[in-house]
């Protein structure tokens, strides 16, 4: 492929391979669903869902920025967390998880949930995750230090008793 038609076409790859494994989570937690839904009808993005929370997930361009205005976002956003004091009478909860892709369009630089005020002109709260992205037990270096093996102690020979009856 032409390097024109690349750079383009990594950011739809990267889209798709993204919405693709965030459908894998449900394999681990059995609480939590992913359906396909489809932007203006056309465009399949996933929406993983936990009783009445609903999380989608969306590059951004700059880190606690809101994704681009879409039908969806749009319409989710006025199911968001903070209308009511009393989230018993909230009917659905809604997140993003937004990615921040880096330069080359090869991997998330950021990640973080935004949670979009009701009119998605505004990110009214969010959470970074960036930390999770490069979280790898297996290569990292775990601090040990050596402890010299203490000196046996031999315990005391006790006399053998005399058997009664023999």
């Amino acid at each position: 492929m032409d390097r024109e038609f690349k750079r383009r076409a990594i950011p739809q790859i990267r889209h798709y391979i993204v919405q693709s494994r965030v459908r894998s989570l449900v394999k681990r937690f059995p609480g939590i669903t992913a359906e396909i839904d489809y932007s203006d009808g056309h465009e399949p993005y996933t929406v993983l869902h936990s009783h009445n929370f609903y999380l989608t997930v969306s590059m951004a361009k700059e880190p606690g920025r809101l994704p681009r205005k879409s039908d969806f976002r749009q319409a989710n956003a006025t199911d968001n967390l903070f209308e009511s004091i009393d989230p018993n009478k909230v009917e659905s909860f809604y997140a993003i998880l937004a990615h921040v892709p880096l330069w080359d369009n090869s991997a998330p630089e950021r990640l973080g949930v935004l949670f979009p005020d009701e009119f998605y002109s505004d990110v009214y709260e969010s959470i970074d995750l960036t930390p999770l992205i490069d979280f790898d037990l297996e290569g990292t270096e775990i601090p040990s230090e050596d402890i010299d093996a203490p000196e046996p102690t031999l315990r005391k020979r006790l006399p053998k008793r005399k058997q009664e009856g023999a």
